[in-house]
Formats: C-alpha cells, structure tokens, sequence
C-alpha cells in the first residue's frame, strides 16, 4: 500500500497526489475505495484508472467478448435465422484476442456463413472491415463491379465512378478515392428524407 499522502489545499479546494501521475488534483477527481484507506479514496486519480482499463489487454478482451455476445444474441434475423452462434469458449477467445489484437481492430468472421470458431474469427481494421462488408454484399447480390463503375447500394444499379460523391474519411489504400457506397442521387434523396 501507498505511504500516506496528506491532502494540500489549493485555490481553496481541499487536493491530493495521484500516486501514478503525481498531479496533485481536487478529491472530486479520485473514487472512493469503500473506507479501506485513511481518506476513503482510491489512492491513484480518476484519469490514470480509466488509461490503465483502456490499455489492458484482458479488460479490451473482455469487452469484445460481451459485444461479441450481444452482436449474436440482438442480431435475431441476421445470426439465427441463419443458425450461427458462438462455438467457441469464453477463455479461449480471451486468450486468441490477447495474441492478435491491435489497437482499433474489429473480430471478424472469414467465412460469413459459419459460427464464431477460433478457425473463422480474424482481426481487422476498420478500413478492411468495410472493404471485407461491401464485398460480401457484391458477392450476395451477384455483382461485380467492372473497371470505372461502382455499384449504389441505393438504387441497385451500376454508375460510372463519376455519380459517387468523396468522403475524406473514407480515403484509403483500398479507396484511394474514397467514394461512397451510394451514388449523389441516392444520397442526396437520403438527406432531403431527414429533414
């Protein structure tokens, strides 16, 4: 346990040193520990707990396991109309996510049509991700999209690249021009619906 660290006043307001940054900060910024210490509070600040469960591999784990779950569980029409579930324990997905994970990646299946397996789970990035999703929804429609045409999503047809409107977001090595998955029209009919 931390030694004792008396609380200062500043600027009128009753503080403490974090015992991770050693920034002295207001006691609003600390949670309480139930009494367990002198002061009742956490000895390390608000800021330093909430990085430290946002860098933990286990915690990030954990967390991807439970949207795993509620993905499965509130996708009724996708997931079991289909018959896919999870075949895969709770301990062995924690520890394949803490092998392969990296910041901001997505669990993916490979094969759409299968359960979550440890053989048919990857990790992606967002970007993958998307690219992997409008594939698979070419692929389902029966599409393919021939050299300076894209299809809409919107209205179902094949345009030339020229009727997709730009998204800077979106600008990357798979879309370097960073179109949209619906043309102008389509798009522009979405907005005028919204207001």
């Amino acid at each position: 346990m931390p030694a004792r660290k008396n609380h200062v006043i500043l600027n009128g307001e009753e503080c403490k040193e974090c015992s991770r940054c050693n920034t002295i900060k207001p006691l609003c910024e600390f949670h309480k520990d139930g009494g367990h210490t002198w002061d009742g509070l956490v000895t390390a600040c608000k800021d330093c707990i909430k990085e430290d469960r946002q860098l933990n591999p286990r915690t990030r784990a954990v967390r991807a396991w439970g949207n795993l779950n509620k993905r499965v569980a509130n996708g009724e029409k996708t997931y079991a109309s289909r018959g896919i579930k999870i075949a895969i324990s709770r301990e062995d997905f924690l520890t394949w996510y803490q092998e392969n994970s990296f910041p901001h990646c997505i669990v993916d299946r490979i094969d759409n049509e299968l359960d979550y397996s440890l053989g048919n789970i990857q990790m992606l990035t967002l970007t993958q991700h998307n690219y992997k999703r409008r594939l698979d929804r070419l692929a389902a429609a029966g599409v393919k999209e021939p050299d300076g045409h894209r299809y809409c999503f919107g209205c179902e047809s094949l345009l030339p690249v020229g009727a997709f409107g730009r998204k800077r977001s979106a600008i990357s090595t798979i879309n370097p021009l960073g179109l949209r998955h619906e043309c102008k029209a389509c798009t522009k009919s979405k907005r005028n619906k919204r207001r």
